[in-house]
């Protein structure tokens, strides 16, 4: 069994003060790969998938973390279509909260 492990993808919340914008299509098209060459049986995210630390003091957003959640994955929702496809692609997918993981 193959497995690709991430990590630390940040995806916030508002394209403005997020820190990994300009890395967002260099990891649709690592997924991409991954299902497209059968490069593993599952991929592991291990923490820090969304970010709701690095954000500036001004800024006034959801509140609750279901709805910020909900926000930062309408925000970012190509990275989730591509995640679906590697699920519906028949590989596992794990998610391993981090310390940015509130």
């Amino acid at each position: 069994m193959k497995t690709i492990v991430i990590s630390d993808i940040h995806l916030g919340i508002d394209d403005r003060i997020a820190e990994t914008v300009k890395n967002r299509p260099l990891l649709i098209a690592f997924l991409e790969d991954i299902i497209a060459k059968r490069l593993a049986d599952e991929v592991v995210i291990n923490g820090d998938f969304l970010d709701q630390w690095f954000l500036p003091g001004s800024y006034f957003g959801p509140e609750a973390s279901d709805e910020f959640y909900l926000a930062c994955a309408k925000n970012n929702q190509p990275v989730m279509d591509a995640f679906q496809k590697l699920i519906d692609s028949g590989i596992r997918l794990v998610y391993v909260p981090g310390n940015h993981d509130m």
